[in-house]
């Protein structure tokens, strides 16, 4: 099996191309449900949904940056190891 790097190289990708699927779809249901609840809520303060562009902006640049630091470690110490070994313990 130690052969055979290039068999992995396309779940590899599917993994990353569910992942990116994953993370948009949330933050679609998340942004539908955040406008849901500032709908319903009839309050006279809480009727106007406005989020500025570059606010939005910001936050998904920052979340993105946070969740590419936070998985670059795990990420490389799985790399790392044989995928026989890490299954069979």
């Amino acid at each position: 099996m130690r052969g055979a790097p290039g068999r992995c190289a396309g779940l590899r990708g599917e993994a990353d191309g569910a992942h990116v699927g994953e993370a948009a779809l949330l933050v679609i249901l998340g942004t539908f449900l955040g406008w849901a609840v500032v709908a319903s809520s009839g309050s006279a303060t809480l009727a106007v949904f406005a989020a500025p562009p570059l606010q939005l902006v910001l936050f998904l640049v920052l979340g993105a940056v946070t969740g590419i630091l936070a998985g670059i470690r795990p990420a490389r110490r799985a790399a790392r190891l044989n995928m026989i070994s890490a299954i069979a313990t």
